[in-house]
């Protein structure tokens, strides 16, 4: 009996012991992923700065940002989230991506009240979306429809552009 209790005693001890060294590994590990992800949350500003005045973003910037975003990618993948958690970050992802194209889908009613086509709209408006000068720009496009849409409904693009970008910045 005294036999069984020691050996519980060291099968307790080593895994205590385990358990600590697993505990110093997983913090160091989060305060990598702490630090480097505030860098990457920095790089991201900056792009998005730019991105809303209409600018390019800047090729170091967009480098730094990329190279941040795949130490990330490194870090997380030795990290196992547990399945509600894993559902709690789709659910939020699903909700953004319905929002957006909830934005956008009214956008591109707008556009066609205004006799804009679809590819035509998505052609000028994809990869443009945080471009603070997109109204006036698409407002000067040949053909008419472009014109209209900008005139008959302002504010409302204003609005949900400036919406789109609210989710950007989640």
């Amino acid at each position: 009996d005294d036999d069984d209790e020691d050996d519980d005693e060291k099968v307790n001890v080593s895994l205590s012991k385990m358990e600590e060294e697993l505990t110093e590994q997983v913090l160091e590990k989060f305060e990598l992923i702490a630090k480097t992800y505030e860098k990457l949350h920095k790089a991201q500003e900056q792009r998005l700065v730019a991105m809303n005045k209409g600018e390019s973003v800047p090729a170091a910037t967009e480098k730094r940002y990329n190279k941040l975003k795949n130490e990330m990618v490194d870090l997380m993948e030795d990290v196992h989230l547990n399945n509600f958690r894993i559902e709690e970050l789709l659910d939020h992802l699903t909700g953004l991506n319905n929002r957006l194209l909830g934005l956008e889908g009214k956008l591109l009613r707008f556009a066609d009240r205004c006799k804009i086509k679809r590819p035509d709209f998505v052609k000028h408006y994809q990869g443009n979306e945080l471009d603070p000068n997109w109204m006036e720009r698409v407002g000067a496009l040949p053909g008419k429809g472009w014109e209209t849409f900008i005139e008959r409904y302002p504010d409302e693009i204003a609005q949900l552009r400036e919406n789109v970008g609210g989710v950007s910045a989640e």
